[in-house]
């Protein structure tokens, strides 16, 4: 049986993994809640910037490793 999983997702899980733990180690608060839409938010500036470091990171080792 072949599961796909699509790269984007991943990438975007690991990523919010990654930055979730670091903040949460820190005890440092990493979301800013949004309210008006359900189960929403936003990430704080410096979180943001981990987020999509580590995002672009996961994204091309899974690519690469697509390629293989």
């Amino acid at each position: 049986m072949i599961i796909t999983i699509d790269v984007d997702t991943l990438a975007l899980t690991l990523a919010h993994n990654k930055v979730e733990k670091k903040f949460t180690d820190l005890n440092i608060e990493y979301t800013i809640n949004n309210y008006d839409e359900f189960r929403s938010f936003n990430y704080t500036k410096d979180a943001q910037k981990d987020f999509d470091k580590y995002y672009k990171y996961f994204y091309n080792i899974i690519i690469e490793n697509q390629k293989k």
